[in-house]
């Protein structure tokens, strides 16, 4: 297996390229790096799967900052952890030396062959900074590379979920300038760079019936993310070939076809199982 599997070369339409310059700076990745705790619906998740994985491959997507890589070691040894960021990838084999971490791009896993994982793990909405022609491209990647019976889990933003704009943030002027100058000030340069930043990114959202591309709050409105609703998730991923899906919501509450138009999480996930009976958790 290569230690890259990157292809920097992709169609930027889908703006890739922007998104990962946001992830490969500094205070990015000390706010990955600072984040260690599992999410809810994460808990519930890997408690429910992990005893069908012992010892089996696993391979996490997007590691970021390693915050999941404790917790996967636990049900295997068997674990690589990818990210197309190096400078992520090199912060992970810094905190975790005795890892196999690479840099690699999930639209492209060529580094692995057909069927050769059992486990894959997608968190933090990180399939949502490739754009769709990317995401289709890494769900069909991902989808190879799974053993038959094997898993996918992944997290991604709900279209219905609420998205806050720059004027909906705290304001400074709700801050005392005289009393906390300093408060005022931080919440005025977040103000003002969050406003320059959208009004800059803005024009590449996209809008059309299947999905939303938004230039939402995080990291000061740097990023341009992938919004689906819940219905449209799960036929998306059924085109791709993937069966048996369920989603979970923030809470870490199964949701049924009924919660799929009701649902209004920032973000949902999503179980995926490629054939075999065995997959059925």
């Amino acid at each position: 297996m290569s230690e890259i599997c990157i292809d920097m070369n992709q169609d930027t339409r889908d703006h890739a390229l922007s998104n990962l310059e946001t992830f490969d700076n500094p205070k990015v990745i000390r706010s990955y790096t600072a984040t260690t705790s599992l999410m809810q619906t994460e808990s519930v998740i890997l408690s429910r799967l992990q005893s069908k994985f012992i010892g089996k491959k696993i391979l996490e997507i997007g590691v970021g900052g390693g915050r999941l890589t404790p917790t996967l070691l636990e049900i295997s040894k068997s674990y690589i952890g990818i990210d197309w960021s190096e400078k992520m990838t090199a912060r992970c084999r810094e905190r975790f030396p005795h890892v196999a971490f690479m840099v690699c791009d999930a639209r492209n896993l060529s580094g692995f062959e057909n069927g050769s994982i059992d486990l894959i793990v997608f968190s933090f909405n990180g399939i949502d900074y490739v754009g769709h022609t990317g995401r289709i491209e890494a769900l069909r990647e991902i989808h190879r590379v799974l053993s038959d019976g094997g898993v996918f889990i992944f997290s991604s933003h709900n279209r219905r979920g609420s998205v806050q704009r720059p004027w909906q943030l705290m304001q400074p002027w709700r801050t005392n300038p005289l009393r906390n100058p300093r408060s005022f000030l931080k919440l005025f340069v977040g103000l003002l760079v969050g406003w320059v930043n959208h009004i800059r990114n803005r024009r590449y959202e996209v809008h059309n019936d299947e999905f939303s591309i938004l230039n939402d709050q995080a990291h000061d409105y740097t990023l341009l993310t992938y919004y689906i609703d819940v219905e449209k998730q799960v036929y998306q991923l059924n085109k791709i070939g993937f069966r048996k899906i369920e989603a979970v919501d923030f809470d870490g509450n199964f949701l049924s076809e009924i919660d799929y138009t009701t649902c209004q999480d920032t973000s949902i996930y999503y179980i995926c199982r490629k054939g075999g009976s065995e997959a059925a958790g």
